[in-house]
């Protein structure tokens, strides 16, 4: 026990107790879950139905086109495996094509 802390312990009369970052262990950086994304065109027919499918679920979501940025269809690739809409990531785990989301939702 370090002396200010002995010190303390004579002082308040009560043990001390360290934080865990006082320990030395990182504190928790990134939330447990991460957050839901759709890569998807806002005009094809099949994207409309996923996104139907989600507003109905009440879940949110953050909408990725991927042809409207320089490099969309890149980073869809990295996070999903596919340049091929529409394809839900959640929790790091691609559904891709409206079967791929109702198996999703089936598993829910």
């Amino acid at each position: 026990m370090s002396e200010v802390a002995e010190y303390l312990s004579y002082v308040f009369h009560e043990p001390i107790t360290l934080s865990s970052e006082e320990k030395g262990y990182p504190r928790k950086a990134l939330p447990s879950t991460m957050p839901v994304k759709l890569f998807a065109h806002t005009s094809e027919t099949e994207s409309k139905q996923v996104m139907a499918l989600l507003e109905d679920a009440e879940m949110d979501y953050e909408l990725i086109e991927p042809d409207t940025t320089l490099m969309g269809y890149d980073v869809m690739f990295s996070v999903t495996g596919t340049k091929k809409p529409p394809v839900l990531s959640v929790n790091g785990k691609a559904y891709r094509r409206l079967s791929g989301v109702q198996d999703f939702f089936a598993t829910r």
